[in-house]
């Protein structure tokens, strides 16, 4: 009985039908590897001697308690008792991130970051577009020519003529993106242009699409920026050293056979 984790309509939920699930949807090999993640932490931690002092740790503590609405010590054991966990388990966890922050931020300094951008910086750069969807080619072109012609400009067109409901709207605009979001031919397009270029038509999910360029954002180096970089290139140097601990694991399995 004590595999049984609750009951819906008569059908008792298992721990076996909870693992099945998540081994199912994929979520069960993430875990593992985020468990995997937390072990190389605390060796790379020790191994670097990084130091969390107690007032870091209690602060931060605080905080997830106070983000999660866990105010007082009652409502973090009914937590606790909810889940299925121990106290010192839920600390356990919380205290990883902690960990994880502190050890990024001694792998992962400021020359690594700059490197990283100086080399991506054009793929980092964002630009801002606006689309109009026709039903034919025809329809499409017929919209490219009055632009260019000078007749109307893209907003009020987009508002006019745009089977694209929300971006209709708003003249035509979808806001500004990165690379990755757009089909590949059209954002080669796009992100080689100036501002104010027209691109287009493309056949795209079985309509007709005219793009137009409304702002080249050139990458910078913010707060904001250096958070995200460092973030990847810290997923990047722990991935490699989980790898690099299941390959010496693993050699020192075969060498015991």
């Amino acid at each position: 009985m004590h595999d049984i984790l609750a009951y819906s309509r008569g059908n008792p939920i298992t721990v076996e039908d909870v693992v099945t699930y998540l081994k199912v949807t994929g979520a069960f090999g993430n875990a593992v590897y985020k468990l995997m993640e937390m072990h190389t932490i605390d060796w790379e931690i020790q191994s670097l001697n990084v130091q969390i002092t107690e007032e870091a740790l209690q602060a931060h503590l605080t905080a997830k308690r106070r983000v999660a609405g866990l105010t007082g010590a009652a409502d973090l054991n009914n937590y606790c008792h909810r889940n299925g966990i121990l106290w010192e388990q839920w600390m356990q966890v919380a205290e990883s991130e902690l960990r994880r922050n502190a050890l990024k931020q001694r792998v992962i300094g400021s020359p690594a970051i700059q490197a990283y951008f100086e080399h991506n910086r054009e793929r980092l750069k964002k630009v801002c577009v606006a689309r109009i969807v026709c039903h034919t080619l025809a329809e499409a072109e017929q919209i490219r020519e009055r632009l260019l012609a000078g007749e109307s400009d893209f907003a009020t067109l987009a508002r006019q003529t745009s089977l694209e409901h929300n971006s209709r709207i708003a003249g035509g605009h979808l806001g500004c993106m990165g690379r990755g979001v757009l089909p590949p031919n059209i954002e080669q397009d796009i992100f080689f242009a100036e501002a104010g270029a027209l691109c287009g038509p493309y056949a795209q999910n079985g309509f007709w699409a005219i793009y137009m360029v409304e702002e080249v954002l050139h990458s910078t180096l913010t707060d904001s920026s250096m958070y995200q970089i460092a973030d990847k290139l810290f997923a990047d140097w722990l991935r490699e050293r989980v790898l690099k601990a299941q390959r010496e694991e693993r050699m020192q399995g075969e060498h015991y056979v």
